[in-house]
């Protein structure tokens, strides 16, 4: 599957994830705003179990969502 393809699956209100991302349970949604939201686009957010990585590149302990 490519991005095109995931990203038809975001709009259809499906999650997607990678095998090669760290950490099992990690997956992206698309979060469409509605009228009570700060946020006013749609945008594209990632759900981690843990905030521990034991990616050893990554030079972090801790990732931390943004």
């Amino acid at each position: 599957m490519n991005f095109g393809d995931a990203l038809e699956e975001l709009k259809d209100g499906y999650k997607c994830r990678r095998a090669g991302w760290n950490g099992k349970g990690t997956y992206i949604k698309l979060q469409k705003p509605d009228e009570y939201s700060k946020m006013t686009l749609p945008h594209i957010y990632i759900v981690t179990i843990s905030l521990i990585t034991d990616f050893e590149s990554s030079g972090l302990a801790v990732v931390i969502p943004v």
